[in-house]
C-alpha cells in the first residue's frame, strides 16, 4: 500500500513534468540571489535566520539545482510521495488498514494543496510536513520510551525551524498522540513531553518570520470552504451545496460525541471527524493573520490542515456507511468534481510556468545586455486562480538578477496608466506573452495592498 501511494504521487509528478516544469513567482527571487551572489546567498539572510531549515533547502533547490526546474520538481514529488505514505502509516497506528488507506488516498486526490506539489518555493513547507508526520509516527504509541520522545521532539524541532506553521500541530501530537493510542493520561508526563519543544518555541519567538506588514485577521471563514467546498471542487453552485452538506455532517458528528444521550452509539467515524477538525484548526491557526485564500499560491496554507480535511471526509463516509449506495454515489461525484478542479489547477500552474519562461526569453531578446534603465513589465500582472508567472516587484527583480547576474532596475506595473508612464523601449507587455486569463482586479497586490505606481 505504501508503494502504491508513492507510485501514484510519482505519476502526478510525471504529469507535471510532461506539461512543463518551471519557475514562477518567488522562485525567481531565490534564483536571482543564487546566480548573482552564490549558493549560500540563495535564501537571503532573513530566511536563514528565521527558517534555517528552509534556508538550506533553498540553497539546494535554487542554488545547486538552479536553472534545472525538473530537479526541484523531482524533490517535490518525492516529498509528496513520502507524505502520502506517512499519512497512511500514521493512521495505521490508530485505525484498520481500510480507513487508513482511504485517508491517504483522499488526501492525495483532493486538490487543495497543489502548490506543495508544483511550486518549488514550497519545498520547505512540504519538507516540514514530512518531518512532522515522521515525528508523529515515532510517538503515536501507548508505550512511548524516552528516546522515542526525544527523537520525535528533534524531528518536530527541525520541522518547526524549517517552516514554523507546523509547530502547533507538533505540540499537540507530542502530548496527545500517545494518549489517543491508549496511554493513561498524566498531566506531569505530558508537561514534561511538551517541555521538549521549549527550545524550538523560544527560537520562534526570538526570530519570528511572520510578515510584520500583515496586522489584520485574515478571512478565516474561508477555511471551511477551502477544505469542504471550492477548495476541493470547482467554485460554483456545486461547491456551495457541498460545503453546506459537509458542515451539517460535521456538526452532527461533533454533537453526537458531545451529547451524553448519543455518545454511547458513536464510533470511529465520529471520532475521525472530530480529530480531523482539530487538525484543520491547528493547521490554520498559524495563518490567522494572513490573507487566507486557499487557492493557487494560497493553498500552501493547507500544508497540515489538508490532512485533517481528508481524515474528516473519511470519517463522514464511515458514519454514513449504513447507506452504502448513497456514500458510493456521493463519493464518485465528489471524486469527479475534485478531479475537474485538479485538472484546472494543474493547467494554471504549468501555464504560469510557461508564461514565466516566455517572458524571460522576451526580456533577453529585447535587452541582450543589462539595461541601465528600468525594465517594466505590465500593464499589470496576469493572475488566474491565485496563480501568476510574476506578481510583485521581488519576483521581477529576482528574474533580472538571474538573467544578468547583477542588480538591474525593474518592476511590474499594476495599472495601465503606470505602465504607460514609461517609454516603449523600457516596457515588456506580459499580456501579449501570457496564456493565463486574468480573473481578478490586479490594481492590488497579492496581499490586498492597493498599488497605484511602481516603487
Amino acid at each position: 500500500m505504501v508503494a502504491a501511494l508513492a507510485v501514484s504521487e510519482a505519476a502526478l509528478g510525471v504529469i507535471y513534468a510532461a506539461r512543463g516544469a518551471g519557475y514562477v513567482l518567488d522562485d525567481w527571487f531565490t534564483l536571482g540571489n543564487a546566480r548573482a551572489a552564490g549558493i549560500w546567498a540563495t535564501p537571503g539572510h532573513v530566511i536563514f535566520v528565521n527558517r534555517p531549515g528552509a534556508g538550506l533547502l533553498y540553497c539546494l533547490v535554487f542554488g545547486v539545482f538552479g536553472g534545472h526546474p525538473l530537479a526541484g520538481l523531482t524533490l517535490l514529488t518525492a516529498l509528496s510521495a513520502s507524505t502520502a505514505a506517512l499519512v497512511f502509516l500514521v493512521c495505521r497506528r490508530f485505525l484498520a488498514w481500510q480507513p487508513s488507506l482511504a485517508v491517504a488516498v483522499v488526501w492525495a486526490w483532493l486538490p487543495n494543496h497543489t502548490s506543495l506539489e508544483f511550486w518549488q518555493s514550497c519545498v520547505p513547507l512540504a519538507a516540514a510536513t514530512v518531518l512532522t508526520l515522521a515525528g508523529t509516527l515515532v510517538v503515536a504509541r501507548s508505550d512511548v520510551a524516552r528516546r522515542q520522545q526525544l527523537l520525535a521532539a528533534a524531528l518536530f524541532t527541525v520541522a518547526s525551524l524549517t517552516y514554523e506553521a507546523v509547530f502547533p500541530i507538533a505540540l499537540l501530537v507530542l502530548v496527545g498522540a500517545p494518549w489517543l493510542a491508549g496511554r493513561a493520561w498524566s498531566a506531569r508526563r505530558d508537561l514534561a513531553a511538551a517541555a521538549l519543544l521549549v527550545p524550538a518555541a523560544a527560537y520562534l519567538v526570538l526570530f519570528r518570520s511572520t510578515q510584520k506588514t500583515i496586522s489584520h485577521v485574515g478571512p478565516v471563514a474561508q477555511v471551511v470552504p477551502g477544505h469542504f467546498g471550492w477548495g476541493i471542487v470547482p467554485a460554483g453552485p456545486g461547491a456551495r451545496v457541498l460545503v453546506v452538506m459537509a458542515t451539517v455532517g460535521l456538526a452532527v458528528c461533533v454533537a453526537r460525541l458531545v451529547l451524553p444521550t448519543f455518545r454511547a452509539t458513536t464510533g470511529v467515524g465520529e471520532r475521525m471527524v472530530a480529530i480531523g477538525g482539530v487538525v484543520v484548526v491547528a493547521g490554520t491557526v498559524p495563518f490567522t493573520f494572513y490573507p487566507y485564500a486557499p487557492l493557487g499560491a494560497g493553498d500552501r496554507f493547507t500544508l497540515v490542515s489538508s490532512i485533517g480535511g481528508a481524515v474528516a471526509w473519511v470519517g463522514l463516509g464511515i458514519v454514513l456507511w449504513r447507506w452504502r449506495a448513497v456514500v458510493i454515489v456521493g463519493g464518485a461525484v465528489l471524486a469527479v468534481m475534485s478531479l475537474t478542479a485538479r485538472v484546472q489547477r494543474v493547467d494554471r500552474w504549468t501555464t504560469a510556468a510557461g508564461d514565466s519562461a516566455r517572458i524571460a526569453r522576451a526580456i533577453q531578446r529585447r535587452f541582450p545586455v543589462a539595461s541601465t534603465q528600468r525594465i517594466v513589465l505590465g500593464p499589470s500582472p496576469v493572475q488566474q486562480g491565485d496563480v501568476a508567472a510574476f506578481l510583485d516587484q521581488s519576483n521581477v527583480n529576482g528574474l533580472l538578477r538571474y538573467l544578468y547576474r547583477s542588480d538591474v532596475p525593474g518592476g511590474i506595473a499594476y495599472a495601465r496608466a503606470d505602465f504607460e508612464r514609461f517609454p516603449p523601449t523600457q516596457r515588456v507587455d506580459v499580456w501579449q506573452l501570457s496564456r493565463l486569463h486574468a480573473d481578478v482586479d490586479l490594481s492590488t497586490d497579492h496581499q490586498g495592498t492597493p498599488r497605484s505606481h511602481l516603487p
